[in-house]
């Protein structure tokens, strides 16, 4: 496993395939932890109010200037030592393939200076499948590849560090 320095804030960036990758990545990563969620998990179930009890991070993803805005508060947790969790593809791969990632939370990494560790969850969308809420027993595993430092990159490099990112979450994904 990698080692990551637990007196360092980094940003995970995970595939997203079951709304139980919250609970699977809060048991796997070192915390303070918070989470970038898209907004309507809030209207899950016992789901919705452990992430706002968590004090996670709402985005609208209907609404770019307020889901800007959601994202604003991003450096400052990272700044003041929270590590953050977030889901680049922006919503719930049904096929199991990793998708594109959307460049928004690098833009906030790279805006606090902080490394972007590329995480893979593998079993959770067979565990809990995005219909319905029967969970199915089986294994979850996380895998985390080397944190990426975003030292001296440029607000426009964000895509450019999604790409990354996502091709190293593919490559873990697939047995890494």
């Amino acid at each position: 496993a990698n080692e990551l320095d637990a007196t360092f804030a980094y940003l995970f960036a995970s595939n997203h395939q079951s709304i139980i990758d919250v609970p699977a990545l809060f048991v796997a990563l070192p915390r303070p932890l918070r989470f970038v969620v898209k907004r309507e998990l809030r209207a899950v179930p016992f789901l919705g109010w452990y992430v706002a009890a968590m004090g996670m991070v709402f985005v609208d993803r209907g609404a770019r200037e307020d889901a800007f805005k959601s994202l604003r508060r991003v450096p400052e947790m990272l700044r003041s030592g929270q590590s953050v969790a977030c889901f680049p593809e922006g919503t719930r791969s049904r096929d199991g393939a990793v998708h594109p990632f959307k460049g928004g939370s690098f833009a906030m990494a790279i805006e606090a200076g902080v490394p972007v560790v590329p995480v893979a969850l593998i079993g959770t969308g067979a565990v809990l499948p995005p219909q319905g809420f029967r969970v199915r027993p089986g294994v979850i595993r996380v895998r985390l590849g080397r944190p990426i430092p975003t030292a001296g990159l440029a607000p426009n490099e964000r895509g450019e560090l999604a790409r990354r990112v996502r091709d190293e979450v593919e490559r873990l994904y697939a047995g890494g």
